[in-house]
């Protein structure tokens, strides 16, 4: 069982660093570094095979964490409370889902057969496909790569209750973000139980693998985080969701087309170009994103070769 807590461990000097190097609170670098994790290993999976890009996640992590004048703050007694209430929160989540496995036929549906794959080969599901004829490549579906990174730092074999952990983990760090948005205004909490609640009613809840529950969580993060004031990691926090919203599933890639035009409309009333142009940078970058993966860099190269 110890060896659950490995992801955490790892996650949680990622989140130590962002934090203190970019001085955010360490509930937003833990969302930062949870959504960042999946998009790194993604990328560097697109030039070489994915277990590369777990060891080169860590030594530099752990090489930036020897190296840099800041880690002397990782070990204030400031961050001391965040962190037990992490640990308390992934405890509870490894107890919740003991003895959990795939509900029957999802082990050969996408949420599960997709984990399945990229741990087993290592690779890309587009590169998957073209090397063992196994899987569908048209979608990214990002949320294998978190159970990736969950599963690989766990050093464990495949288990299913790993692929709960990893997603329960993110809908709680997203939850626990979310609760920030309401403290101290009842206009606000009142607005965020609405659309909350709206959002999980067309969720699947947190003991299946589907990923309505994260899309419903991530949609809602998105709209409170565009409502808030300016902070420092305001529009990263929303540029990460919306690439994670839209990487997740056919579904969400929509709900990403439908709210990028929402904004854009909206700020084009406000005369707000600024925040135009991020969105059409979104809509630029989730392009670039879906070309990365359709290339097939790792498999031209090796063929080249």
């Amino acid at each position: 069982m110890l060896n659950l807590f490995f992801p955490f461990i790892f996650l949680s000097i990622i989140s130590l660093l962002v934090s203190v190097n970019f001085k955010i609170n360490l509930n937003k670098s833990y969302l930062i570094s949870i959504l960042s994790i999946p998009l790194i290993i993604f990328f560097i999976g697109n030039f070489v095979s994915l277990y590369w890009a777990i060891y080169i996640i860590l030594i530099i992590s752990l090489v930036f964490l020897v190296i840099n004048n800041n880690y002397k703050k990782i070990f204030l007694i400031s961050f001391f409370k965040e962190l037990f209430i992490y640990f308390v929160i992934y405890f509870l989540v490894i107890l919740y889902t003991t003895n959990y496995f795939l509900y029957k036929f999802d082990e050969f549906s996408e949420y599960g057969i997709i984990s399945k794959l990229i741990f087993s080969e290592e690779e890309l599901m587009n590169n998957i496909l073209n090397i063992f004829a196994k899987g569908s490549p048209h979608k990214i579906n990002i949320m294998g790569y978190l159970n990736y990174f969950f599963l690989k730092t766990s050093f464990s074999e495949f288990k299913e209750q790993i692929l709960y952990i990893s997603q329960n983990t993110l809908n709680i760090i997203i939850i626990k973000n979310l609760l920030d948005f309401i403290s101290g205004n009842i206009k606000k909490i009142i607005f965020f139980l609405i659309l909350f609640c709206l959002s999980f009613v067309l969720s699947t809840g947190f003991d299946k693998i589907y990923l309505d529950t994260t899309a419903a969580l991530l949609i809602t993060l998105i709209i409170t985080n565009q409502l808030q004031e300016k902070h420092s990691s305001k529009y990263f926090i929303i540029f990460l969701s919306m690439i994670f919203l839209f990487s997740l599933k056919t579904s969400a890639t929509i709900i990403f087309i439908g709210i990028s035009s929402i904004f854009i409309f909206f700020y084009l009333f406000e005369k707000n170009y600024k925040l135009i142009s991020f969105y059409l940078l979104l809509i630029l970058s989730t392009f670039i994103v879906e070309k990365f993966y359709s290339y097939n860099f790792y498999l031209n190269k090796n063929n080249k070769n």
